[in-house]
């Protein structure tokens, strides 16, 4: 299932939130301000590129995944 690993720093017991069109997760960071949570994505389309969203204590930061599990029959692109 495709998936990824998010981990960073924020305010020690601050909510973290992480979501996308495919998926979402929460956690509390830690005493020193750390977390780290893994996302699935479980209809994310293979090789399509989507907005990943992290936020916490009212700030957000973007990333870009691109999923490559489970290639559609045929072996994916350009197949």
């Amino acid at each position: 299932m495709p998936h990824d690993v998010f981990w960073g720093e924020t305010g020690p017991g601050e909510h973290v939130l992480v979501w996308s069109e495919y998926g979402s997760a929460e956690a509390y960071a830690n005493e020193a301000g750390q977390f780290e949570l893994g996302v699935e994505f479980p209809e994310a389309p293979y090789g399509v590129t989507f907005a990943v969203k992290v936020k916490s204590m009212g700030q957000k930061i973007w990333f870009e995944f691109t999923s490559y599990a489970n290639p559609p029959e045929g072996g994916g692109e350009g197949a």
